[in-house]
C-alpha cells in the first residue's frame, strides 16, 4: 500500500514536469517550409482508417442499428510509379477499387458499364472545392488543400509532432452545404518527414498508417489497361486536331 502511495506522488509531481519539457520540444520545432506535405514517394503504400465522432458514445453501443451498415471503413493505398491503387472498404465487409494513371482516375464496372475515366481535378473541383475529395485523390487523400497560409501551430498527434492546419470551407456553388455552414477541416502533418499524419473532415478522422514498399509494381487489369489505351487514343487525336485548327 505504501508504495502504491509513492507512485501515485510520484505522477502527481512528474506529470507536470513531463508536460513542460514536451511543450519545450514542441516550441524548439522550426516553422513549416514548402513542400508542406511530401511528395507521395515513386513506391509506397499505406492505410487511412476512419474514426468517426460520436462512436463512442454510450448510445451508439445500446443502438447498434443506429449505425450505417454500408459506411466506409478503411482506404488501403498502394502506388508504384505512376500507377495507384485504392481498395474502399466498409463495415459490412463490401469494397470498391479504384485506379489512378497520374490524374485521371479509373472508375470501376457499375451496371454492365464499361470502365470510365475521367479527370480527376475536373471532376472534383467544382463539388468539393479547395478542400478536395476527403475520401479519393492521385496523392495522399484529404491533405492536397495544406498550404502555409492554413498552418495553426506543433502539437502532438498520434505521439508524433506534427504541423496543424485548419481550414474553414465551403463546397463551390452551385453545390452549397446541406445546411449551408462551413465545414472545419484539419490535417496533422508529420513535422519530420512531411507526410501526413491524420485529417479530419466532416466529423470523421482519417488516421494514416504507412508500411513497407510494395515488393512489386502494380499493373493495371486487363479490361483497365485496355480502356486507358482507348482514351489516350482519343486525347491524342483531340489534342492534334486542335493544333490542326490553331488552338
Amino acid at each position: 500500500m505504501k508504495t502504491s502511495w509513492i507512485f501515485l506522488l510520484y505522477l502527481a509531481v512528474s506529470a507536470p514536469l513531463l508536460s513542460a519539457q514536451t511543450s519545450d520540444a514542441l516550441n524548439t520545432i522550426p516553422p513549416p517550409h514548402a513542400p508542406f506535405v511530401a511528395p507521395v514517394p515513386g513506391s509506397a503504400q499505406w492505410t487511412i482508417t476512419l474514426s468517426y465522432e460520436g462512436d463512442d458514445q454510450d448510445a451508439t453501443a445500446k443502438n447498434p442499428a443506429i449505425k450505417p451498415k454500408h459506411r466506409l471503413h478503411q482506404i488501403t493505398s498502394i502506388k508504384t510509379q505512376n500507377l495507384k491503387r485504392d481498395v474502399e472498404i466498409y463495415d459490412d465487409g463490401t469494397s470498391e477499387t479504384y485506379w489512378f494513371v497520374g490524374g485521371l482516375i479509373l472508375l470501376p464496372k457499375v451496371n454492365g458499364q464499361e470502365v470510365r475515366i475521367i479527370d480527376f481535378e475536373q471532376a472534383n473541383r467544382p463539388v468539393y472545392g479547395e478542400a478536395g475529395n476527403p475520401v479519393s485523390s492521385p496523392g495522399f487523400t484529404g491533405v492536397s488543400w495544406v498550404q502555409l497560409k492554413y498552418y495553426d501551430k506543433v502539437v502532438t498527434m498520434q505521439n508524433v509532432p506534427c504541423y496543424h492546419y485548419a481550414l474553414d470551407s465551403k463546397p463551390p456553388s452551385p453545390v452549397p452545404a446541406a445546411d449551408d455552414t462551413t465545414n472545419h477541416i484539419e490535417a496533422w502533418i508529420n513535422a519530420k518527414t512531411g507526410l501526413p499524419v491524420a485529417y479530419r473532415a466532416d466529423g470523421i478522422t482519417y488516421n494514416y498508417a504507412f508500411g513497407n514498399s510494395p515488393e512489386s509494381d502494380l499493373d493495371l487489369p486487363p479490361d483497365y489497361a485496355q480502356a486507358l489505351k482507348a482514351y489516350q487514343q482519343i486525347e491524342n487525336r483531340r489534342k492534334q486536331l486542335e493544333k490542326d485548327l490553331g488552338k
